[in-house]
């Protein structure tokens, strides 16, 4: 099954849920914890789980690309050990707030100390492994439509939009009438 697949159902024991579990509009990000782009979207996201409140369910799959980002998949571990102690979003709005402290000799000082996070055992860490012992999902892109931000999907469709708060809020105001208008159809039989 192809990692970026958007027809790959969310399943909540591998997926990291934000939001509304069964929320009408699911939003999915595939992102990488050094991605500047990422990290500017990250308090816009929050943001519409505020306005959408309810009806918003954000998904988050690591999509590390190490040849342009080098510490990517190691905070993406770091964030999956966060994780297996009942602290995934902590470390992960820690790792996009922060995105300068992912470079290598500030990693230790940057992280070792906080509370939800444990070091990965070097077992694991730097191998694709995460804190719990299964492997990470991901895979580094090949095709350059990833290099270039489309990185969302929202109810399965690839989101080709600005990743600012308007735009965003547009797409899924857009999706909630359309899952709506689709369920009164449903429901009235027609």
């Amino acid at each position: 099954m192809p990692l970026m697949d958007p027809a790959v159902p969310v399943d909540a024991a591998v997926d990291h849920v934000r939001g509304a579990p069964d929320g009408t509009v699911t939003l999915v990000e595939y992102g990488d914890y050094e991605c500047p782009h990422c990290g500017t979207a990250a308090p816009v996201v929050l943001e519409l789980l505020q306005r959408f409140d309810g009806k918003l369910r954000f998904v988050w799959r690591h999509l590390p690309l190490p040849d342009v980002h080098p510490n990517a998949a190691l905070a993406a571990e770091a964030a999956e050990a966060a994780g297996a102690q009942g602290d995934f979003w902590g470390m992960h709005d820690r790792l996009l707030e922060d995105q300068d402290a992912l470079q290598l000799p500030d990693w230790s000082a940057a992280h070792t100390n906080s509370p939800w996070m444990r070091r990965p055992s070097s077992a694991t860490c730097g191998r694709g492994v995460s804190a719990s012992g299964w492997p990470m999902r991901w895979q580094v892109p090949r095709r350059r439509a990833w290099r270039e931000r489309r990185r969302f999907f929202i109810n399965d469709v690839q989101y080709r939009g600005a990743d600012d708060l308007e735009s965003l809020e547009f797409a899924i105001r857009t999706a909630l009438r359309m899952t709506e208008t689709r369920a009164d159809l449903a429901r009235d039989g027609g």
